[in-house]
């Protein structure tokens, strides 16, 4: 009996510590991904809480003292963003920026989505919400800009990746994927100038 449970407790705790959902820097997590019609996506994770434009988004980061001009998310051409209340959303999704009815940026947070969701997901199948950013570093490597906000988060921005990390406290808390720098400049090639700031 005793070799039993010496076998099955390292089992258990391996199945606690395995993350059900795996997120792919500038593609997605799992099922759900960048480009995909936003359609598609609301028939894995569920309904939003809410749909707001970009006037809106670009108004309720300003009433928290954000630049715009600076902040990588309006830099991406989007028209709608997608709210979500992760409290039934296992992706830790806690919005969706879409154009023309497709994903071009999802961002994830374990402020919106609570520990328990968040804890079930890695990063290139090692990296979680709560790791610090030498933990970031040791995986994404040197090649990032570094930017500390207006509510004094750290901002750790892998461009050429299409992935940027919101750090509070030495402790991922949001994830932001978009495409990567080159897929990017191809879309903006074929974008109306308005869209841009």
């Amino acid at each position: 009996m005793r070799i039993i449970t010496a076998l099955l407790v390292p089992l258990f705790f391996c199945s606690i510590a395995k993350a059900q959902y795996n997120v792919t820097p500038g593609k997605g997590i799992d099922k759900v991904q960048l480009g995909m019609p936003v359609k598609d996506i609301l028939s894995i994770i569920g309904k939003p809480t809410e749909i707001i434009t970009y006037e809106a988004e670009k108004k309720a980061w300003q009433g928290f003292r954000y630049d715009v001009t600076t902040t990588l998310v309006f830099t991406i051409p989007f028209d709608h963003v997608y709210i979500f209340d992760n409290a039934a959303n296992p992706y830790a999704i806690w919005k969706i920026y879409t154009r023309n009815d497709s994903a071009v940026i999802f961002n994830q947070s374990s402020y919106q989505s609570g520990e328990t969701i968040a804890k079930k997901i890695t990063i290139n199948n090692d990296l979680r919400f709560f790791d610090d950013s030498l933990a970031v570093k040791r995986m994404f490597g040197d090649n990032f800009e570094k930017k500390i906000d207006e509510m004094n988060n750290t901002h750790v921005i892998y461009k050429d990746k299409g992935i940027f990390f919101i750090v509070n406290e030495n402790q991922v808390r949001n994830v932001f994927l978009f495409a990567p720098k080159e897929r990017q400049q191809a879309v903006r090639s074929s974008c109306p100038p308005e869209i841009w700031l």
